[in-house]
């Protein structure tokens, strides 16, 4: 029997120091039965001109490499969406350009996809950081789908879309897709709805993914000290939540709670960052929350809140920090 198309779909935009090293992981999987589809979204540096040298060294490949280019920046969900619209495989995997795959990323990943066919294939990870490097083994060994789902709110598994084989009917039938606008947490959210509708997830027990995280211009480097990232994560668990508002309950609750957790975490974002707008609009979608919801993090109870200074008592004395200087628009 013929070994299922992979898709492997790279966005592209500024890597032009990491686009080599990815392209070259691609181009030598042994996995023979691929397809690469690259999106170009207005990349100003030199990626796309390396791209098309590596390109050429692998002569064989000509066919199997397409390369779609946007006429304006899109943003890296518009782009996914774009990836998602020129393939043509059974299964997609999802690289950053920043990133790259072991050899046998593609062979192992759809071998543990042929033994259970199952709808979502997951492998271990390196993560590089500057000075070290970590080992990524939280992937959810020995789950059911209903355990994964579970976890995957809990957050005691990653929820990257890279490093996956996808079966793509999961997004062809259920009209799953990228929020344009939302660039931060995008992988999150569209994870969290692959996830409801997949019959069966597995994990296979090896590293086939390096996670790069020394790229400052990537979205995950700029959430810190960037309103306009904090807001998109915002934005996208306003997304989840309303998508499983209709779910059963035990999942609704989860979701809820970590939805909850998110605007906590935001919040204290803002303060750090002294943006007063931002702190305020995260202070009303916390407000408005129900007394359930607010419980996961113990704010129900208002005389509680009126007493805990990283609530009510920061926001009694907003007006006073603004007075000397502390905080901005």
């Amino acid at each position: 029997m013929s070994k299922p198309l992979v898709s492997i779909l790279v966005p592209v935009y500024g890597v032009e120091r990491y686009i080599e090293r990815c392209a070259r992981s691609l181009f030598e999987q042994t996995y023979d039965n691929l397809e690469f589809v690259f999106a170009n979204d207005c990349t100003t540096d030199r990626s796309m001109d390396i791209l098309h040298e590596i390109e050429l060294q692998y002569p064989h490949l000509s066919d199997r490499i397409h390369i779609v280019h946007h006429a304006r920046n899109l943003g890296l969900a518009a782009t996914r969406n774009t990836l998602m619209n020129h393939c043509s495989g059974t299964f997609v995997l999802h690289v950053d350009s920043d990133d790259w795959l072991e050899k046998d990323a593609v062979e192992q990943l759809m071998s543990e996809q042929q033994k259970n066919d199952a709808d979502i294939v997951t492998g271990k990870y390196y993560v590089h950081f500057e000075n070290a490097l970590v080992e990524e083994t939280k992937i959810g060994k020995g789950l059911d789908r209903d355990s994964y789902l579970t976890a995957f709110f809990e957050q005691r598994v990653r929820w990257f879309v890279a490093n996956r084989v996808i079966r793509t009917t999961l997004f062809t039938e259920h009209d799953i897709h990228w929020e344009e606008g939302i660039n931060t947490n995008e992988d999150f959210m569209v994870m969290s709805y692959l996830l409801y509708f997949a019959r069966r997830v597995s994990v296979v027990d090896v590293f086939t993914y390096h996670y790069d995280r020394t790229n400052e211009s990537s979205y995950m480097s700029k959430l810190a000290h960037s309103w306009d990232c904090q807001y998109q994560v915002v934005r996208s668990h306003q997304l989840i939540a309303n998508f499983y508002s209709d779910k059963p309950e035990d999942i609704r609750k989860k979701v809820n709670a970590l939805t909850i957790r998110q605007y906590q975490s935001m919040l204290w974002l803002t303060l750090e960052n002294r943006n007063r707008s931002g702190y305020n609009t995260i202070l009303s979608l916390l407000d408005s929350c129900s007394p359930d919801d607010l419980a996961v993090i113990g704010w129900d109870n208002k005389i509680k809140r009126w007493l805990e200074h990283h609530y009510t008592l920061a926001r009694l004395t907003l007006p006073l920090r603004y007075m000397h200087g502390r905080l901005k628009d």
